[in-house]
């Protein structure tokens, strides 16, 4: 899934913005609410009227007012951040979000951050870009010289927009009590007026600005704030427009990281509950959905159904209905999704929650099917050329691995073996030490030519491959059903997801068999 920010200080909170007492008794009453709403239909169908969402953690959904906008212009009229877009950040919402609720279970450091990865966060860049590009051509007016007084005034269309956003985000942020000084600050129509006139001072309020952001903001982000205040003075100084923007950019970015900051230092306060109310809560979830035909299990107590005949009549699974033979078929079942193959491209809806975590899992045991390939190719060239046996120690056949790593995967993280298998073979033939190079054609041909065809999930090698590792996972399985802890990485993420698969959704399971 995604990278998160993995700052863990919890001290640089003033009070003024997060109350750990105020966060647990939201939570608290949170949860009051929603069990007086379980039998209430009405205030369900309000309340979860959506499909099963694929939650997203990015900041910087686009509001509705910027798609509404969109069908008349590709540019927003709101800043990119702006309330609605903060809003799936807020207490109330991660409460409510099940996929963050379910993640937290598997990440223990998962946190929000803003997400611009892949084509779509392209596309985002693109209209974000787009976005300041407009404001730039509204401030361009304040550097224009003005013949006299009376000169036309300022063409104004975005530049309101920004600042009540700016001015509204920032109420948010702050308790009732503490919200005097901004909106003194922000008297819009002022700033309107003296904009208009091109007489607004853009420096005095960056000054104003960078005193707030230093009272509040954590001490990593003073860097931020600093530079933010030097982008409006060099603009004020050197009548640098560029630099004005960048300064009203940085305002925005650094009003998403305390945005973030709050909702990380909540999600982490409230990790340890959530957890706790994992299975209760995701149970309910379904329950309701099922209940109010929102979704349908069918099709998956029938995936379970039938992997249990094709299991009981492989011998894997007893005839015996127990709890721990429907359990060793839920882990078999998973199994079926994780291998190469017969590639699976659509989950269960008992598993909608792990999409991206299967897929993840399938590219990280096919990494590890596919580096014991390289390394047995590695043995046997040395067995045949008779090397000396200290070339398959330990430490150099992890090196060998770590460098095959280093070669497949690209600069956004991207595992391509197919493409990288003539730099594969070069590199193991370059670490037989050979003293005659006149092999190397050769042997770099039968290399090329024996992976190529042995990475590939129809060939004999890779399927044997893969059923034996199968085979061991199943065999950690068996022994952790029940909990216990697990040093592999792959079974301690597969059991965290079986297991609670079977709580969620065992008596699904149970009374279909």
């Amino acid at each position: 899934m995604n990278q998160y920010n993995n700052d863990k200080s919890s001290d640089f909170f003033n009070p003024l913005f997060v109350d750990d007492e105020d966060t647990s008794n939201k939570f608290q009453s949170y949860l009051l609410k929603k069990k007086l709403k379980i039998n209430q239909k009405n205030n369900f169908k309000k309340q979860r009227s959506r499909s099963l969402p694929i939650i997203n953690y990015s900041s910087n959904p686009q509001s509705a007012a910027q798609h509404h906008h969109k069908k008349k212009s590709i540019v927003p009229p709101l800043p990119p951040i702006n309330l609605s877009s903060l809003k799936e950040i807020d207490l109330n919402e991660i409460l409510k979000n099940p996929q963050l609720r379910h993640d937290i279970l598997f990440d223990p450091q998962l946190q929000f951050r803003p997400n611009l990865d892949g084509e779509r966060g392209r596309r985002k860049r693109s209209i974000i870009d787009k976005y300041w590009l407009e404001i730039l051509k509204e401030c361009s007016q304040f550097f224009t010289p003005v013949a006299s007084s009376t000169s036309a005034a300022v063409k104004l269309v975005r530049l309101p927009l920004l600042f009540q956003t700016l001015r509204d985000i920032l109420i948010s942020l702050l308790p009732i009590k503490n919200r005097s000084i901004i909106y003194e600050v922000f008297d819009l129509e002022l700033i309107y007026q003296e904009l208009q006139v091109r007489n607004f001072n853009f420096v005095k309020l960056s000054k104003f600005l960078h005193s707030f952001f230093k009272t509040h903001c954590a001490p990593m982000r003073d860097e931020l704030v600093n530079l933010m205040y030097q982008k409006f003075e060099h603009s004020y100084e050197n009548a640098n427009l560029p630099a004005l923007i960048e300064g009203l950019k940085l305002i925005f970015q650094i009003l998403e990281c305390m945005k973030l900051d709050i909702a990380n230092h909540q999600v982490r306060l409230l990790r340890p509950i959530l957890i706790e109310t994992a299975v209760e809560f995701e149970k309910d979830y379904f329950n309701q959905l099922v209940l109010y035909n929102k979704i349908n299990l069918n099709d998956s107590v029938s995936w379970f159904n039938y992997n249990l005949d094709k299991n009981i009549k492989a011998g894997k699974v007893s005839d015996a209905r127990t709890e721990i033979n429907l359990k060793t078929n839920l882990v078999l079942s998973v199994f079926d999704l994780l291998s190469c193959q017969k590639l699976v491209n659509e989950f269960p809806q008992t598993l909608s929650f792990d999409h991206t975590r299967l897929i993840l899992l399938r590219a990280d045991i096919r990494q590890i099917i596919v580096l014991k390939l390289c390394v047995i190719l590695y043995q046997n060239l040395v067995s045949e050329k008779n090397l000396p046996k200290s070339l398959l120690s330990a430490d150099n056949l992890s090196k060998i691995k770590q460098e095959i790593l280093s070669i497949v995967t690209d600069s956004n993280g991207n595992v391509k073996w197919t493409k990288n298998i003539h730099m594969i073979s070069l590199q193991l033939i370059k670490w037989l030490n050979l003293p005659n190079q006149s092999h190397d054609a050769e042997l770099l041909d039968f290399s090329n030519n024996w992976l190529i065809k042995q990475i590939q999930p129809n060939s004999k090698v890779y399927q044997l491959m893969e059923v034996n590792y199968f085979n061991s996972l199943l065999a950690t399985s068996k022994k952790n059903l029940n909990g216990g802890e697990v040093n592999d990485n792959i079974a301690s993420r597969l059991l965290i997801l079986i297991n609670f698969n079977w709580n969620v959704f065992g008596d699904y399971y149970r009374n279909s068999v």
